[in-house]
């Protein structure tokens, strides 16, 4: 039995929402302060008109959170908050994560989920304002830890997410929102004639729009294999998937390369082996041996120590600085040397002429340690462990097709960020917590408890999960799923 309610379905729901958010970016983008002051002001009124008619209802929290994703190319667009200039799509989650503080004060109905990955993250924070006893700047260091705690906030906020249905749109706006953004970057690509493609050109390096892209693709590979979804929603979900990895090659990005690669490799050994191995197989050829020159050279340079193409940034640099890092570890292994303050470590001889490497050890494993000490590592690996293991055992419990892509999607996102962890410190971003918070939501929303949990999400008189449901609860919760309720 469905329901009449004269909505339309979910995938062109999403499909019309995503449109509207690249119309708003778009104006944005081109008017300027006028264009963000417009949509800042629409969506501030669409808030408040659905916090007052829908006051139990928590969809425009993640409605402002896919929005933020927009944004994110476009740095440039900042909010004057007093003396800081905050970007966008910081401006959005914060105010997305103050309504959530506003409704917590009024109604006490928050709920912290994963309680091991909330603790290992408050010792990883603790940790890193610890360090700044003994940090040389200790002005920067407080800059990055109130970054850190942002951050932090945004992923309780997410993992505690308790709608299964707007967890799966946030995922597919994600990822229809990369492709857009992917098809833009590429335009403008062919135009420049650059030579690598940066859809965060002005804001970040190629290392930031191939860190996106190596997220959030395996994400997308997971999603397009799911076979209960539309013709039309399949679709659009390859091609946003075959746009980002066209995307992605053009990157340059070596770093991303191997994380997609090992991540195909891992959806392939957890399930779809034919489909996942079979993209791993094309894309190992395609870049070793089919695409143009230059990318090749660029593939093959990633397994020699010396560069060809650009001697100042090379394999033999990284690995200096990564012996560097063990040897600040090996002096400074408890307190670190202060968090953001590697760099002041570095000797001058380290930095290149055209830009300062030497402040990056390309390993965010050894930056956790050597900045934040012992603590902040033991804490920071913990968070990491207990995400794979929520994740894990979550396949083996997912409900339907749809919950096995997404969990499946999530798992190779979620791969493809440790692997990237091993050659990059780009870590502390919106897009990065984003997904580390989709998956620990995703992991239980869409497992047994979840299918139950979700169908009731944000109903005041469901029982506490320590205590259990009652027998008539979980009729009514069966009862909603088989109507569309949680679709």
């Amino acid at each position: 039995m469905k329901r009449s309610t004269g909505a339309a379905s979910p995938g062109w729901q999403v499909v019309g929402f995503v449109g509207v958010c690249i119309a708003a970016g778009v104006t944005t983008f081109y008017l300027g302060s006028i264009g963000l002051a417009v949509v800042c002001v629409l969506v501030l009124l669409s808030g408040g008109v659905i916090w007052l008619l829908e006051p139990r209802r928590m969809e425009i929290l993640w409605v402002i959170i896919v929005v933020s994703f927009v944004f994110l190319p476009f740095g440039e667009l900042r909010v004057p908050v007093g003396p800081l200039s905050v970007p966008i799509p910081a401006f959005l989650c914060a105010l997305a994560m103050g309504i959530l503080c506003v409704r917590f004060l009024a109604t006490r109905d928050l709920r912290i989920e994963d309680r091991g990955i909330f603790v290992s993250l408050g010792l990883v924070l603790l940790a890193n304002a610890l360090s700044l006893t003994v940090a040389k700047d200790l002005e920067l260091g407080m800059w990055t830890l109130a970054k850190w705690s942002f951050h932090a906030m945004l992923l309780v906020f997410l993992m505690s997410m308790r709608e299964r249905v707007w967890h799966l749109r946030a995922v597919l706006a994600l990822i229809l929102v990369t492709g857009a953004l992917s098809a833009y970057g590429l335009f403008d690509y062919l135009t420049i004639r650059s030579y690598d493609l940066n859809f965060y050109a002005g804001v970040g390096t190629r290392t930031a729009t191939g860190l996106h892209l190596s997220l959030v693709l395996p994400l997308a590979v997971g999603m397009a294999m799911v076979r209960r979804f539309s013709l039309p929603m399949r679709l659009l979900l390859w091609a946003a998937t075959g746009i980002s990895a066209t995307a992605l090659v053009f990157t340059f990005s070596r770093t991303a390369w191997l994380s997609m690669l090992a991540a195909l490799l891992v959806l392939g050994m957890s399930g779809r082996r034919v489909a996942a191995l079979s993209l791993f197989g094309i894309g190992l050829i395609y870049l070793g041996y089919l695409s143009p020159v230059e990318v090749q050279e660029r593939f093959w340079s990633t397994f020699s120590i010396q560069e060809s193409r650009n001697p100042e940034i090379t394999n033999a640099l990284r690995l200096r600085l990564q012996s560097l890092a063990i040897k600040v570890i090996s002096e400074h292994p408890i307190r670190g040397v202060g968090l953001a303050n590697f760099a002041l470590q570095v000797p001058w001889y380290l930095y290149t002429p055209s830009h300062q490497r030497g402040s990056i050890p390309f390993n965010f494993y050894l930056a956790v340690w050597a900045e934040g000490g012992v603590f902040a590592f033991l804490g920071f690996l913990g968070m990491l462990f207990l995400m794979g293991k929520r994740v894990f055992r979550g396949l083996s419990r997912a409900t339907d097709g749809i919950g096995d892509g997404v969990l499946r999607g999530l798992l190779g996102a979620f791969m493809s960020l440790l692997i990237f962890f091993l050659f990059s410190d780009d870590f502390n971003n919106i897009v990065v917590w984003t997904i580390l918070g989709l998956v620990v939501s995703g992991a239980r929303l869409w497992t047994t408890w979840g299918r139950v949990e979700g169908a009731y999400a944000g109903a005041p008189h469901v029982e506490d999960r320590d205590r259990g449901l009652t027998g008539p609860d979980v009729a009514r919760a069966r009862s909603i799923m088989e109507t569309g309720g949680a679709s």
